[in-house]
């Protein structure tokens, strides 16, 4: 038997029985509804009936009330006419009764009198022998009444009988006809259906070994065999897929790229984890599609990448690959190179595109820093040499134009033009200072500075870089104590800075400039980090502007690191502030909020707190030297005549070598020499390599280093080294004097 037919059968016989079950209850039911409305009906006509006898009593109480007779019997005439509609044959002797109460009423009336006097009235007994007559009738009226009500319950119990038993009959029926459509479900529907459901969960479960070798030719025998070939079929899938997805597994995690899956039709997007690597999240993984991708791209370079891809579509191809910059979890953008490669069907529809994420930044980071560090190099040998082949012509120049205007005391007008020389070369030799300290190529020279003066020493200066829009504010502390630090070099440091504010306020705002003191506790270990326990000069500058994000904050002072536009900063300026604190044992600080402004305090010793150094003084007059031998080193010919003119001027007799190699010649020659006197960058034999090989013949001869600029051979640390005693070109004869007086002395 078909499974089709089994149910169809079922089904009609179920709604055949509840079809009879159904028509039988509604008859039964609107009989027992009748019976119900008449029995409601003879129980109001039972009320009036009684309401009846209350006038009778009424009447038989006072016999002169001749309404009452009128209304007795029209009462008993009104309720005879609503019985006469029950079909009922008790309803005809409660008629009777009705009628004779009726009649009775009429003649009691009469007999009253016209007046309703008492000689009208009939004799008592007469009077009530007619009241109780109506009473004998009335009493007989309520007990045919009760019979026509329990004639109706009865019948309506009679009824419900019958229905309770077509019901029983009924549900007796629809039970033995569920039995046996149990029986045939079970036998033909309910087995194979619970081996279906166990094979089904085995498989969903991942057993795709389970059979459920159910074969018949009915319908489940060919649901049977046919989940026994899907399972089949899976298990082969299956298979090949865990081969696949271990590939793809293993190739996931041998790289650092961000790799997806783009179903096309439905525009969902697969991520790998290292998406959450490269991009800090997962959050683009849980959206819709295509859609979170392109709004994480950067702004500008969002409609090329939109529009890279749809072309890619339209001119169809197998590979595709654009790079652009992509939102990170953090807000900042990564330079990644995005490539990807179209799975299409037989058919040549496009299904999905599989690709990866790669992050250049940190290449790209590190090829710009490689680059900026060539470009630095290159700009400090560059500045480094042209500093020194300038200062050697500013030694010339200087050192002569010093000369005439000693010479020229008696020509005011040839005076004058040799002062002016000699301020231009000085500008000259600033100007070189100013470029070595760029390029890192000037030792630190520390001095007492008061920091007061130094600030309103380069106000105008400020206000002329700053412009208009930047409105200056100081705010210094009187009696500060001296710091010991390089002026020169902090005096950059504080230009730097306030550049730096005047680009974080492009509409611009308020600088403020402050000075104070603070004292570090004694007691206290200071960390690498911390300034050690003493007094300190602070400077602050405070600006207004677009402030500095958190997440920016504790990398500003990273070399490289900049949140400026390319074109706008190299990331140099604050590393090196920071740089030129901290090696003249100071702290810089930092301070700043997006929308509320930076502020960097500096904090430098007071000299007090510091080992005393030599002191820039006055350059005192030239004082003659005694007959000693001095022999001078020098390659440029022009600087090697004006030294060795000068140093004869200070009485010194001096011997002249143009290299270093002639230097130890000459040493050899002269055992009484009494000062080397060299230049520190020479081709060939260095000066320092010079005076080594030259203390290896004459350990106690003094040395005296000239250059145009300092490099590793005497500094170190950022300072010279102990005992050494170097004079900066371009000089003047009273700074010649000093140095070689100290020089000797020093022996």
């Amino acid at each position: 038997m078909r499974l089709r037919q089994i149910a169809l059968g079922s089904m009609a016989t179920g709604l055949v029985g509840l079809a009879v079950m159904i028509a039988t209850s509604q008859y039964f039911w609107a009989v027992i509804d009748q019976e119900r409305s008449a029995i409601e009906r003879l129980r109001g006509q039972r009320s009036d009936a009684l309401r009846l006898g209350v006038a009778i009593d009424y009447a038989t109480l006072l016999p002169d009330a001749t309404r009452a007779d009128s209304g007795i019997a029209n009462q008993a005439r009104s309720l005879a006419a609503t019985l006469e509609s029950n079909p009922d044959p008790q309803t005809a002797a409660a008629i009777g009764h009705l009628q004779e109460i009726a009649r009775l009423g009429d003649s009691l009336r009469p007999s009253r009198g016209a007046a309703g006097s008492a000689a009208g009235m009939p004799p008592l007994t007469q009077a009530s022998a007619m009241a109780a007559q109506m009473r004998i009738h009335h009493s007989r009226l309520l007990e045919a009444l009760n019979d026509l009500i329990r004639l109706r319950h009865a019948k309506s119990d009679q009824t419900l009988s019958r229905l309770a038993w077509v019901v029983r009959f009924s549900v007796a029926m629809l039970a033995g006809m569920s039995l046996l459509a149990l029986m045939l479900t079970y036998r033909r529907l309910s087995a194979p259906l619970a081996r279906i459901q166990r094979g089904i969960q085995a498989i969903s479960e991942g057993d795709l070994g389970a059979r459920i070798a159910l074969r018949g030719d009915d319908e489940l025998g060919e649901v049977a065999g046919a989940i026994d070939d899907m399972a089949e079929h899976l298990a082969r899938k299956e298979q090949d897929l865990r081969h696949s997805e271990q590939r793809f597994q293993g190739i996931a995690k041998a790289t650092s790229d961000a790799l997806w899956d783009w179903d096309l039709r439905d525009d969902s997007v697969w991520w790998s984890e290292g998406f959450l690597h490269q991009f800090g999240d997962f959050e683009l993984a849980s959206g819709p599609g295509s859609a979170d991708w392109s709004e994480r791209i950067h702004p500008e370079d969002r409609a090329a990448a939109v529009a890279s891809l749809s072309e890619f579509f339209t001119r169809g191809g197998e590979r595709w690959q654009h790079s652009y910059r992509f939102r990170r979890a953090d807000g900042s953008f990564a330079h990644v190179l995005d490539r990807g490669v179209l799975i299409t069907d037989p058919q040549g529809k496009s299904l999905r595109m599989v690709g990866g994420m790669t992050d250049l930044s940190q290449r790209l980071q590190l090829e710009e820093q490689l680059r900026q560090a060539q470009r630095m190099e290159s700009i400090g040998q560059l500045t480094g040499g042209i500093a020194h082949d300038f200062n050697n012509l500013l030694t010339v120049i200087q050192g002569n134009a010093e000369l005439l205007a000693e010479r020229l005391t008696e020509n005011s007008e040839l005076q004058s033009l040799a002062r002016m020389i000699d301020q231009a070369s000085r500008r000259g030799a600033d100007l070189t200072q100013r470029l070595l300290a760029f390029a890192r190529k000037q030792a630190l020279e520390p001095t007492a500075v008061d920091i007061n003066e130094l600030v309103l020493g380069m106000h105008d200066l400020l206000q002329r870089s700053l412009g208009t829009e930047v409105r200056i504010e100081l705010a210094l502390t009187e009696g500060l104590s001296p710091a010991m630090v390089d002026p020169a070099q902090l005096e950059g440091a504080l230009l730097n800075l306030c550049i730096n504010a005047r680009d974080a306020m492009p509409e611009g705002g308020r600088l403020h400039l402050g000075t104070s003191e603070m004292q570090r506790q004694t007691g206290t270990v200071a960390t690498d980090s911390e300034l050690p326990p003493g007094r300190y000069v602070s400077l602050t500058v405070s600006d207004s502007g677009t402030g500095i994000s958190p997440e920016n904050l504790p990398r500003v002072f990273e070399p490289f690191y900049t949140t400026k536009a390319r074109d706008k900063g190299t990331g140099l300026g604050l590393s090196m502030v920071y740089g030129f604190v901290r090696q003249s044992r100071g702290q810089i600080e930092i301070e700043s909020e997006p929308g509320q402004g930076t502020t960097i305090r500096i904090h430098l010793p007071c000299v007090a707190e510091i080992e005393s150094r030599p002191s820039s003084t006055p350059t005192p007059p030239p004082r003659p030297g005694h007959g000693q031998l001095i022999l001078l080193v020098e390659d440029e010919d022009l600087v090697r005549s004006y030294a060795q003119a000068q140093l004869e001027m200070l009485g010194y007799r001096v011997l002249v070598a143009c290299d270093g190699s002639q230097a130890l010649e000459m040493l050899r020659q002269h055992p009484d020499i009494d000062l080397l006197f060299t230049d520190v960058v020479m081709p060939g034999m260095s000066g320092r390599e010079l005076a080594d090989a030259a203390r290896e013949l004459r350990p106690d001869l003094p040395v005296l280093w000239t250059s145009g600029y300092s490099d590793d051979a005497l500094i170190h640390d950022g300072r010279l080294d102990p005992g050494v005693h170097l004079l900066r070109k371009p000089y003047r004869r009273g700074e010649l004097a000093r140095l070689i007086r100290a020089t000797l002395g020093q022996t």
